[in-house]
């Protein structure tokens, strides 16, 4: 990725060390734990759903949020993921519009699990995960 690849660069020529904390993966870590429903786990939930609905409830809409609605193929193949499919026992990149993959845009969680509470909790720990990065980095990288 572009911003992977510029932080590559700023550390390599110019010492300069910019961590990422990619709210996905670091949030999804701490879901479960957090009590989060592992139904609404997944693209078009959890966590940026709950985290959206703590955050900037005024820019949500939880009154459309639906269950998931499965695609049922491309070309007459099983869908595997966002662009795949899967023939002859292998993942083949396929160009498919999302709603062909992820009717309305929710694939694989139903959002209606997550909730404003669930997003303060997680807004809790990835600023406590944030802040233990930026004591790690000011006591140990010259």
């Amino acid at each position: 990725m572009a911003l992977e690849a510029a932080a590559r660069a700023l550390r390599r020529r110019r010492g300069v060390v910019v961590p990422a904390l990619h709210l996905w993966r670091a949030a999804a870590a701490f879901h479960a734990g957090l009590g989060g429903d592992t139904a609404s786990l997944g693209h078009g939930g959890d966590p940026v759903w709950s985290v959206a609905l703590h955050l900037r409830p005024d820019l949500c809409r939880p009154e459309r949020a639906r269950p998931t609605e499965r695609a049922r193929s491309v070309l007459g193949l099983p869908i595997s993921g966002f662009g795949q499919v899967r023939c002859g026992g292998a993942e083949f990149a396929v160009p498919t519009d999302v709603e062909e993959a992820a009717p309305g845009g929710v694939s694989a969680a139903d959002p209606r699990g997550g909730g404003a509470e669930h997003g303060a909790r997680l807004v809790e720990e990835l600023v406590a995960a944030g802040a233990a990065m930026l004591v790690h980095l000011r006591e140990n990288v010259a």
